[in-house]
């Protein structure tokens, strides 16, 4: 291996000590499906700064083609992760409404 790939090497050991460590600040902070909805899209993101990277450097990296049922599935992670992350926000909203109306019939 040359040094570039050396350096890259060590580059991708320490971001993943970093982003365990993240992940783990993380769950201190937020509800578990908010990270986890977080985690999903991250390949996704990885994908895009590729295709980005091979448009701007194209003898640096070459893009990967996806077809159709790729972007499909893409779109189905994100929209899977919104609702997952989102599905307590949609919960309360249903209950505070419907204490609301409730409330509202009483009086």
């Amino acid at each position: 291996m040359t040094a570039l790939h050396w350096g890259l090497l060590v580059f991708c050991c320490l971001n993943t000590v970093v982003a365990y460590g993240a992940f783990a600040e993380a769950l201190h902070h937020w509800e578990a499906s908010k990270v986890s909805a977080v985690l999903a899209v991250t390949p996704l993101f990885t994908i895009l700064f590729a295709q980005l990277l091979a448009w701007q450097l194209p003898d640096f990296i070459s893009a990967q083609v996806l077809n159709i049922w790729s972007w499909i599935g893409a779109a189905l992670v994100v929209l899977g992760s919104a609702l997952t992350a989102l599905a307590p926000q949609f919960a309360d909203y249903r209950a505070a409404r419907k204490a609301k109306k409730l409330q509202r019939d009483v009086f």
